[in-house]
């Protein structure tokens, strides 16, 4: 890969942690307080981390 598109692919894996994650907070502000839901988001968040760390260490 290419240094922009290295970038751009960690850039996007990014937003999407950070989209998982508020979408997360919402879910939990909005039900007041822990749900299965919320919680199941939130640990997606992990997920995305591993992956983005193979894929990192694949190149």
């Amino acid at each position: 890969m290419r240094f922009s598109e290295e970038k751009t692919f960690k850039f996007g894996f990014y937003c999407l942690n950070a989209l998982i994650c508020i979408y997360s907070l919402y879910m939990f502000v909005i039900q007041k307080g822990a749900s299965n839901e919320s919680e199941i988001l939130f640990c997606s968040t992990f997920v995305v981390d591993a992956i983005m760390y193979y894929l990192k260490r694949k190149n």
